[in-house]
């Protein structure tokens, strides 16, 4: 699964699991709201975001919503608690 595709299931998952909208999803990210809009459209971004925004969802996963299987995730850093 290529990294467009990873954040793309992410968001969904996470939108769907916070009753959230994609665009409300890439602000608190720290992202402009056309974020995901973009990897849809095939359009890219730098591995530090790509790795900031995995990170951002493992840190602010929801308890009831399971992490994809096919996507590896990073420990949640000590200062998201």
């Amino acid at each position: 699964m290529n990294y467009r595709k990873q954040l793309i299931e992410l968001a969904e998952r996470f939108a769907a699991a916070r009753k959230l909208s994609e665009a409300r999803i890439a602000n608190l990210a720290g992202r402009d709201g056309r974020f995901f809009t973009r990897m849809r459209e095939g359009k890219g971004c730098k591995v530090d975001t790509m790795l900031s925004t995995i990170q951002f969802f493992s840190n602010h996963w929801p308890t009831d919503a399971v992490w994809p299987a096919e996507i590896k995730r990073p420990a949640p850093s000590e200062s998201a608690a």
